[in-house]
C-alpha cells in the first residue's frame, strides 16, 4: 500500500495557527498515481473523507476505495489534470463491482470558490504561499457546492452510493425473495427489471434464468425489518429513503432502516409501477422459454458471463484473502481462456488450462467449510467471467442457498462417471508424456556419454543425417554486421525481401501478411586439431531459445539482445569490428552440438543445434 498525509487549513482554521491544521491520511492499494499530488500552496477539493477523533482533535482518512479529490493550482488559476502515468483513470475494485475513480469532477461553483479562496490566501500570506508548505481545503457550503441535495425517484440501475444525496433515493420494485439472517436482519431481493452493473449477480436457485443480473439485494434494519411479514412474493412496493451502500466485497446493495414503504396495486395507475410492468412484460418475452435450472455443461464450453451447472473435482482451497475464498476445481477439460494462466504450485502441475478458480461470496464461504481436497462436487448456477482483477477467466458463486453439493464417488451419477472417464484419459496422456520425456532424457544421457568428435571425423563420416559434439571455437562469422543477421522473407514465395522494402512486391503483399523475419548467421569453427568447418546458426537453435525476433524493425533493441546471447561464441568482436576489418575472436573452446541433414533447397548442411555448458 501507498500512503501520504496532507495538512489543510481553510478560513475557519487560519486564525488558530498551524497547530490546528486539519490532517488527512490517504491510502492507496492499486496505483501510487491515485494519491493526491498537491504542490505547496495549492487547493484540494475532497469528497468522501472519513472523520475520526485523534489526540483530542479531528483528522481525516481517505480510503483507497472511497475518497475523491480535485486539485486547483493557485499558480495557473484553474483545476489541473493529475499525472496518471500508466495508471487508469478508473477501475473495478472487484470483478463485476463498481468502477471507482479517485479523480473528482469539480463543479463551477466549486471552481469559483477556489478562485476566491486563492485570493483570500494571497492576502493573508502576502505572497508567501510557496514558503508555508500548507495546502488548503475548500470549506463546506460557504459559497454553495452546486451539487444536488434532494432525494430522487430512481430506477435501480441509476441508484448508487455516489448518487446525491449520499446514496439515498426513492424507488418502486417487485419482491422476489426474502431471507431472515441470524442477526434478525432480513435480506430482501427485488427487481424493477433494470440492470445495475455494480450489483453482485444473483445465483440462487429461486432466481429465474435470465433475471440474475437484474436482482438487487436490500438489507432491512431496525424499523424496516418489521415490514418483512408484509413483503409477499410478487408484490410491488414504493419505498422512500432507501440507500445504496457497498458490501464487504465492494458490490452495491440496498439498505432500508425506516418503514417508509407501501404496497402499490397494479390497478392504481401509478406511473412508476406502470413503467416497471412494461419492462417486466418485455423481459418475459425475451425469457419465456428459459428454465430456472441452468443446464449441466463442461468448463471448456463456458462463455464469458454465462451460468452453468458443472461436475468437478476439488484440487485446492485458498483461504480467505483480500478478495475472498477460492475453490480451485477441474473437470479435466481445457478452456482456451485458461491456457496462459499459471498457478505455480505443485497441486496444479500438469493441469494447466484445465483449472477454474471459483470466488465464493456471501454464505457460500460457510457452505464450503466442510469440503476437502479430492472431493467430487456438483456446482450449481456457477457464473464464469473474465476477471480484470486476477487477469484470468474464473468463476463466481454467491447467495444464501447451498449451491455446492458433494457427490458419492462409490455411487456416481452419469455426470460423475463422465468425469471419471475424462480423468482416466487425462492420466493416460500424462503417463504417455512422462514416458516420452523419459525416453528423451535417456537419449540425452546416452548422447552425453558419447565421445566427442573432431571436425575431421565429421568430414569423413558418410552419413547425411547425424548429431555430434565438437569441442571448437568460432574464428570467423558472416555477415559481420549484426544488423544483417536478421533477414526478411516472404512466406508465400519463400524469397528474400530486398533491402529497403517492407514487403514482397512480387506477391503484392499490401497488408504485409507474408512478411517473416529469420535469424541466420554462418559460423566458421575450429577444433583443437586446427581443422575448420562452417556451420549455420538459425533462430530455431536451442542456444537462441527465448529470443523473439518479432518485427525487429519496430524493436531494434532485439539486435543487441542477439549480440549479448552470442558473446560466449563471438566475444566482443561484433562491437569492435566493421565489415572491412579482419575478424578476430578471443573466445575459448566450447562444446558445440552439431547436426547435419539434407535440405531440399541447399543440399546437405551443418547447423549448430546447441551449446553445452
Amino acid at each position: 500500500d501507498w500512503t501520504t498525509t496532507v495538512y489543510l487549513r481553510d478560513p475557519g482554521l487560519f486564525e488558530m495557527g498551524p497547530s490546528s491544521d486539519f490532517s488527512v491520511v490517504f491510502f492507496q492499494k492499486h496505483f501510487v498515481e491515485w494519491l493526491p499530488q498537491p504542490k505547496e500552496g495549492d487547493i484540494l477539493v475532497l469528497r468522501d473523507v472519513r472523520l475520526q477523533d485523534w489526540q483530542g482533535g479531528i483528522s481525516g482518512i481517505g480510503y483507497h476505495d472511497r475518497v475523491q479529490w480535485a486539485l486547483y493550482s493557485v499558480g495557473q488559476g484553474c483545476f489541473v489534470r493529475p499525472h496518471t502515468g500508466n495508471a487508469p483513470e478508473d477501475q473495478e475494485l472487484v470483478d463485476g463491482g463498481r468502477r471507482h475513480t479517485p479523480f473528482l469532477q469539480a463543479t463551477e461553483p466549486e471552481e469559483r470558490y477556489c478562485r476566491r479562496l486563492a485570493e483570500w490566501w494571497k492576502q493573508k500570506t502576502a505572497g508567501s504561499a510557496e514558503a508555508t508548505g500548507q495546502v488548503f481545503q475548500l470549506g463546506g457550503d460557504i459559497f454553495g457546492s452546486g451539487r444536488r441535495k434532494h432525494r430522487q425517484q430512481l430506477l435501480l440501475c441509476d441508484a448508487g452510493p455516489g448518487v446525491e444525496p449520499d446514496g439515498y433515493f426513492d424507488c418502486v420494485f417487485e419482491v422476489l425473495h426474502i431471507f431472515e439472517n441470524d442477526n434478525k436482519v432480513y435480506s430482501l431481493y427485488v427487481t424493477d427489471y433494470t440492470k445495475n452493473s455494480a450489483v453482485s449477480p444473483c445465483q440462487a436457485q429461486w432466481c429465474p434464468s435470465g433475471l440474475n443480473d437484474y436482482v438487487v439485494k436490500f438489507e432491512l434494519w431496525d424499523a424496516a425489518a418489521t415490514l418483512a411479514e408484509s413483503l409477499k412474493l410478487g408484490s410491488y412496493w414504493q419505498v422512500r429513503n432507501a440507500r445504496m451502500t457497498y458490501d464487504r466485497n465492494g458490490h452495491v446493495e440496498g439498505k432500508l432502516v425506516e418503514r417508509k414503504a407501501g404496497e402499490v396495486d397494479v390497478e392504481d395507475k401509478y406511473p412508476p409501477l406502470e413503467a416497471l410492468l412494461k419492462r417486466k412484460e418485455e423481459w418475459q418475452k425475451r425469457n419465456d422459454k428459459k428454465s430456472n435450472v441452468f443446464r449441466h455443461g463442461l468448463l471448456r464450453d463456458a462463455q464469458d458471463g454465462q451460468y452453468i451447472t458443472c461436475t468437478v473435482e476439488l484440487l485446492h482451497i485458498t483461504k480467505r484473502g483480500p478478495d475472498g475464498k477460492y475453490l480451485h476445481v477441474t473437470d479435466y477439460t481445457a478452456h482456451p481462456e485458461l491456457s496462459s494462466y499459471r498457478y505455480g504450485e505443485s497441486w496444479s502441475q500438469g493441469l494447466e488450462g484445465r483449472i477454474v478458480s471459483i470466488l465464493l461470496r456471501d454464505a457460500q464461504e460457510q457452505h464450503a467449510n466442510t469440503l476437502r481436497v479430492g472431493a467430487f462436487l456438483t456446482v450449481k448456477n456457477l457464473r464464469l467471467r473474465d476477471s480484470k482483477i486476477k487477469m484470468r477467466f474464473q468463476g463466481e458463486l454467491g447467495g444464501q442457498e447451498v449451491l455446492i453439493h458433494p457427490l458419492n464417488s462409490k455411487h456416481p451419477n452419469d455426470d460423475l462417471q463422465a468425469l471419471f472417464k475424462r480423468k482416466a484419459e487425462y492420466e493416460k496422456e500424462k503417463d504417455d508424456r512422462k514416458q516420452e520425456l523419459e525416453s528423451k532424457r535417456h537419449k540425452a544421457l546416452a548422447f552425453a556419454a558419447k565421445a566427442n568428435s573432431t571436425i575431421q571425423e565429421l568430414a569423413t563420416n558418410p552419413k547425411e543425417h547425424l548429431k555430434a559434439r565438437v569441442i571448437a571455437r568460432v574464428t570467423n562469422y558472416y555477415p559481420h554486421s549484426p544488423t544483417e543477421w536478421i533477414r526478411t522473407y516472404c512466406s508465400k514465395c519463400k524469397q528474400k525481401i530486398p533491402d529497403g522494402k517492407k514487403a514482397c512486391h512480387h506477391c503484392q503483399d499490401i497488408e504485409h501478411e507474408y512478411v517473416q523475419h529469420k535469424f541466420e548467421l554462418m559460423l566458421r569453427i575450429e577444433d583443437r586439431e586446427g581443422d575448420q568447418m562452417d556451420v549455420l546458426l538459425k533462430d530455431e537453435c536451442e542456444f537462441l531459445h527465448g529470443l523473439e525476433i518479432g518485427d525487429w524493425i519496430q524493436r531494434p533493441g532485439v539486435v543487441s539482445e542477439f549480440v549479448q546471447r552470442l558473446r560466449p561464441l563471438l566475444g566482443n568482436a561484433p562491437e569492435k569490428q566493421t565489415d572491412y576489418d579482419e575478424i578476430v575472436t578471443d573466445t575459448d573452446f566450447v562444446r558445440l552440438i552439431i547436426g547435419r541433414y539434407r535440405s531440399s533447397e541447399s543440399g546437405v548442411i551443418s547447423i549448430l543445434l546447441a551449446v553445452e555448458n
